[in-house]
């Protein structure tokens, strides 16, 4: 079979296609679907925001009339009539990308802003009618009969400025539309290219109206089988409008007319709203008039995310694979077995003194001897208690143990045989505790980056998490893995023979590479990248550290206020997708809660930077430090970064002259500003 995950962005998925690949969510607890994000129905308009890849428009051409046209040749009931599968859905729509008019050509130094703005308005009622029109032709041809061309012919003769006495088609408002059209962009191109300095067009009807709600609504009310049915303009690419444009559309959205019967929907990236004013009087949009929604808070919980995944599967491989459950999915893919990891440290270390990592516990204990008051023979003690020749894992838990003692000042050697008494069974048990079990993924990551073994990202539920909230992640890595699998001559979905570790690692990796190249040059913005690559550096620096946090880190607060130019980027970074903004209580001494916005690393982007998957604590910084962060020289953070990183690292930030003294033990600190360690 050729590979079923290739087309990743709707855009590039034929109208069967849209409505064969759907998936709806099933959120039982919240009772959101996906349906909800258009609320077909509610004749409020909505401003419907998503991140790259969140789903917006698959959403929205599964809503488009093309797909209820699919949806009803699919249906027996529907007897392959689409004005059936309207009347059943309440509903009809129809979608336009914005991007594809060419709205950039309303500006320039050959006419006013004033011309340019009438010529824009003017356009794009123009494109909307005509839109319109095609669809409701269409709509005749498949079954639309009853039109009352007397009540056509009316509504032409009042908001037209030429004058007929025949009787009035759609078809001939379509043509005449369709023609103005054509006229236009001639106009615009002989502008452009200098073959003329002015536009001499006359207009066919009122440039500031905003007449296709009335054209929309005459038609919807001259036809008896459209009675009761709602008609939904789906504006998709907001972002591609210019701020002037936009405040067009806000002024349609605050204002609009019939809306017993015609409702709008905006639909952009999280970065497409530019401006929110309207042009009356400079007011803006408020939620009581437009309504914003976030397509990530609809796939934001991991459980209905996990079934949502699962199923985006099962509607690719339905032509080729049928009756896949779960289970056969889950078992198609290898998962990392860390015993391996155990088996090779021991093959080459089987002495426990041997082992790397107790050979840099050795050279900091001697180092820092005076201070902890240890003699020679007192450190062999310490590392004797520790040892556990079976089990590197283990030994991982004792030294950090060990850290953590040391860190708060405690006796080393007691501490030690207290660790040695837990494994043996005696006295309290101190290794089965949460914050172990917690930190048992980081032990095998240290453990493989210190003897230069693979740590692979693999595993469908890996694969899920790693995609969190982003189907097109999701549909990225499935098909780098296909790839990567029929290029090593695996074959996909064969649980009798699962995809490779190593397979599905490479791919995870390259897909998770191929979001940062694309979301950096479409940012296009260097202090944005530049912070971003500071704060996953500086997260990785506490995973590989002697004593790593307790709970893990990929997420950040602040107290205080920052400056206007720093909220820039944070906010610039969270509109790309390059962190995601969160709200979170903080608890006051007097128990009263303040909320503060977390900002956490992406799921996809934590394979880049070799972070754990789970966001376990938020690390809180103060207003200076984001100042740094954001705008700062490397200099100056980078004594931001040793501040915080100095406190789990030996010797645990007890006092500058021991800091300095620091600087001889070799513990790799990660690049501030790049991915390579």
């Amino acid at each position: 079979m050729t590979n079923p995950f290739s087309n990743i962005k709707a855009v590039h998925l034929n109208n069967d296609e849209i409505v064969n690949f759907w998936v709806e969510l099933n959120d039982e607890i919240n009772h959101k679907k996906f349906l909800d994000v258009i609320e077909p129905t509610n004749p409020r308009p909505l401003i419907i925001l998503g991140g790259k890849g969140s789903g917006k428009t698959h959403i929205l051409r599964y809503c488009s009339y093309s797909a209820q046209k699919v949806r009803a040749q699919k249906s027996i009931e529907h007897e392959n009539c689409v004005l059936t599968q309207i009347k059943e859905d309440k509903y009809t729509s129809l979608l336009l990308e914005l991007g594809n008019f060419q709205f950039e050509r309303f500006s320039g130094s050959k006419l006013d802003k004033a011309v340019w703005e009438e010529w824009y308005f003017y356009y794009f009622n123009l494109i909307l009618i005509e839109a319109f029109l095609e669809q409701i032709i269409d709509l005749q041809k498949n079954g639309l009969e009853d039109i009352n061309l007397e009540k056509i012919s009316n509504m032409y003769k009042e908001y037209f400025f030429d004058s007929e006495e025949n009787l009035i088609t759609i078809d001939y408002i379509y043509r005449k539309i369709r023609q103005e059209h054509k006229k236009i962009d001639r106009a615009f191109s002989r502008l452009r290219t200098g073959f003329k300095n002015a536009i001499d067009l006359d207009v066919i009807f009122d440039t500031r109206s905003n007449i296709f709600y009335d054209i929309s609504y005459y038609v919807l009310e001259a036809s008896d089988s459209l009675k009761d049915i709602r008609f939904l303009f789906l504006l998709d690419q907001f972002e591609d409008l210019s701020k002037e444009q936009q405040r067009f559309v806000n002024t349609i959205l605050r204002h609009p007319k019939f809306s017993e019967r015609i409702s709008i929907r905006i639909a952009g990236r999280l970065y497409s709203i530019k401006e929110e004013k309207t042009f009356s009087d400079d007011e803006k949009n408020s939620y009581a008039e437009v309504t914003k929604k976030y397509l990530e808070t609809y796939l934001d919980n991991s459980k209905n995310y996990k079934q949502f995944a699962i199923n985006l599967i099962k509607k690719r491989l339905d032509r080729d694979i049928s009756n896949l459950d779960e289970k056969y999915l889950t078992e198609s893919f290898l998962e990392f077995d860390k015993l391996e990891i155990i088996k090779k440290v021991l093959s080459i270390h089987p002495e426990s003194k041997d082992r790397k990592y107790f050979l840099t516990l050795t050279k900091q204990l001697e180092q820092y001897s005076d201070s902890l008051n240890l003699s020679p023979k007192e450190i062999v003690i310490i590392l004797d208690n520790l040892f556990c020749p079976s089990d590197p894992h283990k030994e991982k838990e004792n030294i950090w143990l060990l850290y953590q003692a040391w860190s708060k000042n405690k006796n080393l050697v007691e501490k030690s045989q207290e660790i040695k008494n837990s494994m043996e069974g005696k006295f309290k048990n101190i290794h089965d505790n949460e914050t172990l079990r917690h930190l048992s993924n980081t032990f095998y990551f240290q453990i493989c980056r210190e003897y230069s073994i693979t740590f692979f990202n693999c595993g469908l539920e890996k694969i899920i998490d790693f995609s969190h909230a982003n189907p097109r992640n999701f549909m990225l890595i499935l098909s780098e893995i296909y790839a990567n699998a029929k290029f090593s001559e695996e074959t996909m979905f064969d649980n009798n023979n699962p995809i490779k570790c190593k397979t599905q690692d490479k791919a995870i990796k390259s897909a998770s590479n191929e979001f940062w190249r694309y979301a950096i040059i479409d940012i296009e913005d260097k202090f944005v990248v530049r912070m971003v690559e500071r704060i996953n550096s500086f997260f990785k620096a506490f995973r590989i550290s002697n004593k790593p946090t307790e709970k893990t880190l990929i997420a950040f607060s602040y107290t205080g206020k920052v400056s206007e130019e720093s909220e820039q980027i944070l906010t610039k970074a969270v509109n790309h997708m390059l962190l995601i903004k969160k709200s979170i209580s903080k608890k006051e001494k007097n128990n009263s809660g303040t909320m503060l916005d977390s900002y956490s690393v992406p799921a996809i982007l934590t394979v880049k930077w070799d972070l754990h998957i789970a966001t376990g604590g938020t690390f809180q910084f103060n207003a200076e430090d984001i100042e740094l962060l954001c705008k700062g020289e490397d200099k100056d953070w980078l004594n931001v970064y040793k501040k915080y990183i100095s406190r789990y690292n030996v010797p645990f930030n007890k006092g500058k002259k021991e800091q300095e003294e620091t600087k001889a033990i070799s513990y790799t600190t990660p690049s501030l500003f790049g991915d390579t360690l």
